[in-house]
């Protein structure tokens, strides 16, 4: 199921642990001829996917676009612009725009219908609960402002909950310049919820509530309201249809306002990893599967992340663990910020 570098950390942790070393090699050894399979394989029969006629598209429902913005006019033009050339037609744009300064006459060029929410507070998951709220649809699409898509994009979001009689369908991105990765070029059941990309029936929100703004500033709150969707028995197609590339602004966004890569922290005083990781992890599987989290990523996050998921950097991870007791203060750290947080309980609001 994973990658060769994991069967041999497995064994070192296995080892470290004080299990009999001579059974431990043993198993190791025994595992050799096993081949790693691809779990992306196709899981649904689609071959009529195609030429599939969408009743759900003859019945024209509106789709609401959320689109949360900050300090990104320039590459938001070119994300509108997309949207005015959709074959789909049946549609409304929310826009929070929390930029400074704060540009109104920006959005006059564009020929859609454009909701335009002002919100002075510079927050990613409350700007789309605000827009939620705002929407009149029975479809949320969520959009950013700094991706391309095209000119089916709304269309075959559409068609794919209608064919798979699904609540979510989550689209594929992929980096400016690139091709999409072969494993995301096959319908099958959705791992996470990117909120950049994906159509979410308005019922859903109603029965899971809003996004936690408990992850206000922080990663994973998308990955927080996926677990909620399947804990709640709801259906995520994964959906190599509505694929968009993404530009990957180098000004501007929600990371200028917050922490958003989730094991790296900004300073040595910060903790490690975000509290948000580990309130997400100790919420839905408890402190065990926590800490066994924590021993899987935390060697491998000692490293800057342009070295991530390169040998390098796996080799100067375990180099730098000789840092273990400055590090083990910043998960220690972690941890108690994460257990205010679940003592505070949730921030999910409800329609």
């Amino acid at each position: 199921m994973f990658k060769p570098i994991w069967v041999y950390y497995v064994l070192f942790i296995r080892l470290i642990s004080f299990n009999n070393p001579l059974r431990e090699f043993i198993a190791f050894l025994q595992t050799k001829n096993v081949h790693k399979i691809n779990i992306n394989h196709p899981q649904f029969n689609h071959d009529e996917y195609n030429s599939f006629n969408s009743k759900l598209i003859l019945d024209n429902p509106m789709v609401s676009i959320i689109i949360p913005t900050l300090n990104r006019y320039s590459y938001l033009k070119d994300a509108l612009h997309d949207l005015e050339k959709q074959e789909y037609l049946n549609f409304e744009v929310i826009i929070v725009d929390q930029s400074e300064p704060f540009n109104e006459k920006f959005y006059e060029q564009f020929n859609l219908d454009i909701v335009l929410i002002r919100q002075k507070e510079m927050a990613l998951w409350l700007a789309r609960n605000n827009a939620i709220k705002k929407s009149k649809s029975d479809y949320i699409l969520f959009y950013e402002d700094d991706v391309r898509v095209q000119s089916q994009w709304i269309f075959n979001h559409l068609k794919t909950i209608d064919y798979f009689q699904s609540d979510v369908s989550i689209g594929v991105f992929y980096p400016k310049g690139e091709a999409i990765p072969k494993e995301k070029l096959n319908f099958h059941l959705a791992a996470q919820f990117p909120s950049g990309n994906a159509m979410v029936k308005k019922t859903v929100f109603k029965k899971t509530g809003l996004f936690d703004c408990q992850f206000e500033r922080m990663r994973m709150g998308d990955g927080e309201f996926g677990a909620r969707c399947i804990k709640n028995g709801m259906l995520l197609i994964s959906n190599p249809k509505a694929f968009c590339e993404d530009v990957k602004a180098t000004e501007g966004g929600f990371r200028q306002i917050g922490i958003w890569d989730a094991y790296r922290p900004r300073h040595i005083f910060a903790p490690r990893p975000i509290p948000s990781v580990l309130y997400l992890y100790r919420k839905y599987w408890g402190d065990y599967a926590a800490i066994l989290k924590l021993i899987q990523t935390i060697p491998f996050s000692l490293t800057p992340y342009s070295l991530k998921g390169k040998k390098i950097g796996y080799i100067l991870s375990f180099a730098v663990l000789l840092l273990l007791p400055f590090v083990l203060v910043q998960v220690v750290f972690s941890w108690y910020l994460s257990t205010r947080m679940l003592k505070s309980s949730d921030r999910i609001s409800q329609i």
